[in-house]
């Protein structure tokens, strides 16, 4: 099996390769913490032009919504 260079298969289920293809608004929000210590979060994604719901949003989320 021969790399490509530039191969970007490897990141085809990255959380941000739809965001980073298609220009689309994304924000990461970390929420919390797993048993383990790994942190667990949440991407908002939003249509073009429409960053101002997603911020507002992502703050509601933040300031609302508490997982242990």
């Amino acid at each position: 099996h021969t790399r490509l260079q530039g191969d970007w298969s490897s990141d085809v289920c990255s959380s941000d390769l739809h965001a980073n293809l298609t220009g689309n608004p994304a924000i990461s929000l970390p929420m919390t913490k797993k048993a383990d210590g790994m942190p667990f979060g949440v991407q908002l994604m939003a249509n073009h032009f429409e960053e101002k719901q997603m911020f507002d949003f992502a703050q509601y989320m933040l300031q609302n919504i508490k997982l242990k």
